[in-house]
């Protein structure tokens, strides 16, 4: 989907930032890839709602629901 895309990117520049050598796939493991931890998460989340205009509701701000890029499109395309 588009939005898989769009979240793709925000964490393929996640990656780079830290200097990790992956491609960020639709089926990536976000935090056991270490793409995603307890600082990157946030930012990620941040990301999410400015540039994607997505709001992350305080129940779904869990680890749970960002296990893949996969798994955020389905969890919040409106």
């Amino acid at each position: 989907s588009a939005l898989v895309q769009k979240v793709i990117a925000i964490l393929d520049g996640i990656a780079r930032r830290k200097g990790l050598d992956i491609v960020v796939e639709r089926d990536t493991e976000l935090f056991e890839s270490r793409i995603l931890d307890s600082v990157s998460f946030v930012e990620f989340i941040t990301a999410l709602e400015v540039e994607l205009d997505i709001n992350v509701p305080d129940q779904k701000m869990s680890t749970q629901y960002f296990l893949t890029p996969g798994h955020i499109g389905r969890n919040f395309d409106a």
